[in-house]
């Protein structure tokens, strides 16, 4: 029965048809997923309709699936007829009450009942690729949701205390404290996709040196050793290097003493250093390319890898972890006060911590970066601001888009034979966006490592550019925008 109590009439109709000019809606905001929806399993909830004076038919609710259905190409959708549309001010204030009421007091699915949605379905024997498919879902949200099962992290979802990839991040690493707490402080700060590639970069470097480092113990016959973290302080302020300490006597112990004792850990450094066969010359990992150029029209920088001699060195410091309960103290404690030259010595082991630190998070920053920008190309149209962006780009630095790395990258990440194929068949807004594509690719190519100590100002321009158009930078990008930190800010 409709408002007046008079039974509504069921019906299918074609969507182009139908008058869709009255709605409280300025923007349709169709989605993908929603558009892939209609396309695939049509109009599921019959829209609502009145009849005009002349015998039309005007949309009272369902704007947006009227839209998808008609991009979609759809000839038949079902319909409610309420009713004769009225005339006059309340008749417009009941409808635009009843679209207000269609909109605002719909309630979203609950990350806990999506949750329960995709462990049902894999129990029906759907996979993670099927189950982002049929529910037009992230594949990556749908993966992370089915690595819950018997976790805590699980009944925080259903609490509401998390999402999903929040939950599943944590239940990823929770064996490491200190990764959870990293991450933890992401999720707060925003930047779960940050710390999550991090500590995922970190996790390989430390399997692989722990791999290393197994098999000197291995060939050394040293058993029962704790191993700590790589690449890091290990037990954080309560563990020393071996030469560092001694007992009461003065006497340093060995790396079986301490073994035997329980209290043994390990900091590995690896460095791979690069060389130009030909003249000797140490060169940076950034000048080196493949292939050269058509013609053999090389910059001044590039180096051929054919050219190139690879040097890896990796040093093992073994550590007394726990120093407050072995028999060992540091120099320290036996003297007032250190050295200038055990000061100096320090003081240079802090700087390499944080360069090899700092390197780690911005490989893991450039991952996420990368990521974003590949994700740009799917808009439909460009954020306000682009031509400006883009203009800025092609008259303050008009060789950067035609730059070997700038090609080279661009071919990894957006092939000109797929975007040019693209570019032949795109809208103008379209084709804006394909643009944007391709500077932020240029861009993206010629920041590195070496900014996070040295900003430039093209790496300031491109990283506040981004930020400015929604990506969340990471503390070590924005070291190389000459921002500072979120906490500092904080």
């Amino acid at each position: 029965m409709n408002n007046n109590g008079s039974a509504a009439e069921f019906v299918t109709v074609n969507p182009a048809d139908l008058l869709a000019d009255s709605n409280i809606r300025h923007d349709l905001r169709l989605t993908n997923a929603f558009r892939e929806s209609i396309a695939e399993q049509g109009v599921l909830t019959p829209i609502t309709l009145c009849r005009t004076a002349d015998g039309a038919l005007r949309v009272l609710t369902g704007h947006r699936r009227t839209a998808a259905a008609l991009e979609a190409g759809l000839t038949q959708i079902p319909a409610l007829i309420v009713g004769d549309e009225r005339d006059g001010a309340e008749a417009t204030v009941d409808r635009l009450v009843t679209q207000w009421s269609e909109n605002e007091h719909r309630a979203a699915i609950t990350n806990g009942e999506r949750l329960a949605l995709f462990e049902t379905l894999a129990d029906h024997g759907l996979d993670s690729a099927k189950i982002a498919r049929r529910t037009k879902a992230p594949r990556t949200e749908v993966e992370a949701a089915l690595t819950l099962r018997e976790t805590e992290q699980r009944d925080a979802v259903h609490r509401g205390e998390l999402t999903i990839e929040q939950a599943a991040a944590i239940a990823e690493f929770s064996d490491d404290p200190a990764a959870v707490g990293r991450i933890e402080w992401a999720i707060r700060g925003g930047r779960l996709d940050h710390a999550l590639a991090a500590e995922r970069l970190r996790r390989t470097e430390r399997n692989a040196a722990l791999a290393r480092a197994g098999a000197y113990l291995a060939e050394h016959g040293i058993d029962a050793v704790a191993l700590g973290a790589v690449n890091e302080r290990v037990g954080e302020g309560t563990s020393h290097l071996i030469e560092r300490v001694t007992d009461e006597g003065g006497n340093a112990p060995t790396v079986e003493e301490v073994a035997a004792a329980g209290h043994l850990g390990l900091y590995i450094s690896v460095r791979t250093s690069f060389f130009d066969s030909e003249t000797g010359d140490e060169i940076e990992e950034e000048d080196i390319v493949d292939e050269l150029p058509e013609g053999d029209a090389r910059e001044g920088w590039m180096i051929p890898r054919e050219n190139v001699v690879e040097d890896t060195e990796t040093a093992l410091y073994w550590h007394v972890i726990g120093c407050e309960e072995t028999p060992w103290r540091t120099w320290w404690e036996h003297r007032a006060r250190p050295t200038l030259a055990e000061q100096d010595a320090e003081e240079r082991a802090a700087q390499r911590r944080e360069v090899i630190e700092n390197n780690r998070e911005w490989r893991a920053a450039t991952e996420v970066r990368r990521q974003w920008i590949d994700q740009q190309t799917t808009r439909k149209t460009a954020p306000k601001g682009t031509a400006s962006f883009v203009a800025t780009v092609l008259m303050k630095w008009p060789q950067i888009p035609s730059a070997y790395h700038a090609r080279t990258l661009a071919e990894q990440m957006l092939p000109t034979s797929d975007t040019l194929a693209k570019l032949a068949t795109a809208t103008d807004s379209r084709a804006l966006v394909l643009l944007r594509a391709h500077i932020l690719t240029a861009l993206e190519s010629q920041v590195g490592a070496e900014h996070w100590r040295k900003p430039s100002d093209l790496s300031q321009f491109y990283l506040r550019a981004i930020e400015a158009q929604g990506y969340t930078l990471a503390d070590i990008e924005r070291r190389a925008a000459a921002l500072a930190p979120v906490a500092a800010e904080q």
